[in-house]
């Protein structure tokens, strides 16, 4: 009887099965032969979504690791209740048609906060994170947090920071990942998916290829610049030190290493933007960066005094925490 229901399943979703073909397959085939179908039915669902509401739900679900391709091998449709937070997040946080400040921002978040919004310390997304007093920018709190996440390529780690200032209104939220997964031609076309989004194309800064060293490339949208850390700067970070210049940035996520080997780092400037870097080698592993961010809010950087690179834990502390996160000295999540 079992093999009886799975073989209607089966020939119900793919319309066309023969009858003779499923009886002469096992238990275990017809099974996977009813998920690719379903895999099937809920990608040509999604596809028939309108093009910026698919990037929206694409790049919401990138900030979380997954992405529609694998709602869609999990058999998860547009209307299913698991979809529909994502979907809702995208229809709420469309820019209105006014050319304030405020609606422009909106296009600007990493994981659901936007640039400009106000955290709130007892809400459950403030409690996820470890926050003290920001070493570099007087008045301003430094929140961070990290996830593991696994696919079918391998186990990555997530790191989340918040800059906010004593008002909670946030002026800097970034992702960083190691690793993350993809070529050049996948670079491209997450570049123009975010300018379909945001509405912006944006100003893209790559590296010359080299032989045996990872490729990069750093996007930026809005009125986000970048300025080019100065020589003396470069000499401490290549040393393991910060020069405390502020929110910077380069094209591997490794500042120390790039300082060493001649890379461009940068620091943010200029006024609300949105900023995506990555890298990678020839195998599609690297490193993925993207960050909301309002330079013009910032205070001016504490004086410089140049200490060793460590990530922020709780204003208590944990030394097996600390001691951790000081070896993997990667990107600007250092520099808070």
């Amino acid at each position: 009887m079992r093999v009886e229901v799975t073989v209607l399943t089966s020939t119900f979703l793919l319309g066309t099965a023969p009858v003779t073909l499923a009886q002469n397959l096992n238990d275990n085939q017809l099974p996977a032969i009813a998920q690719s179908g379903i895999a099937k039915l809920a990608n040509s669902e999604w596809n028939k979504l309108p093009q910026n509401e698919l990037d929206c739900v694409n790049q919401k679900l990138r900030e979380r690791g997954k992405s529609v391709q694998s709602l869609t091998q999990r058999g998860i449709f547009p209307a299913d209740p698991q979809a529909a937070d994502i979907r809702s997040k995208c229809h709420s946080s469309s820019p209105s048609a006014s050319g304030d400040q405020s609606s422009t921002q909106t296009k600007y978040a990493v994981e659901g906060l936007v640039l400009g919004s106000r955290m709130k310390p007892d809400s459950a997304t403030y409690l996820e994170y470890k926050c003290s007093p920001s070493d570099q920018f007087d008045g301003f709190t430094w929140c961070q947090k990290t996830r593991n996440d696994q696919d079918r390529r391998g186990v990555s780690t997530a790191t989340y920071s918040i800059l906010h200032g004593q008002d909670g209104n946030v002026v800097y939220v970034n992702h960083f990942q190691s690793p993350a997964f993809f070529d050049r031609n996948q670079a491209d076309k997450e570049v123009q998916s975010y300018s379909r989004n945001i509405g912006e194309t944006a100003r893209i800064t790559k590296i010359p290829h080299r032989s045996g060293l990872l490729d990069g490339i750093i996007a930026l949208w809005g009125k986000a610049t970048l300025e080019l850390l100065d020589q003396d700067s470069i000499k401490l970070m290549a040393q393991g030190t910060s020069p405390k210049k502020g929110l910077l940035v380069d094209f591997i996520g490794n500042f120390a290493r790039s300082a060493k080997e001649g890379l461009p780092i940068y620091r943010i400037s200029g006024g609300a933007g949105f900023l995506w870097a990555a890298s990678y080698d020839r195998k599609g592993r690297g490193t993925l960066r993207f960050a909301a961010v309002d330079a013009s809010r910032l205070s001016s950087p504490l004086p410089a005094q140049a200490s060793a690179v460590i990530v922020r834990t709780s204003q208590q502390g944990n030394a097996a925490e600390a001691k951790l996160a000081e070896l993997k000295q990667t990107t600007e999540t250092t520099q808070g």
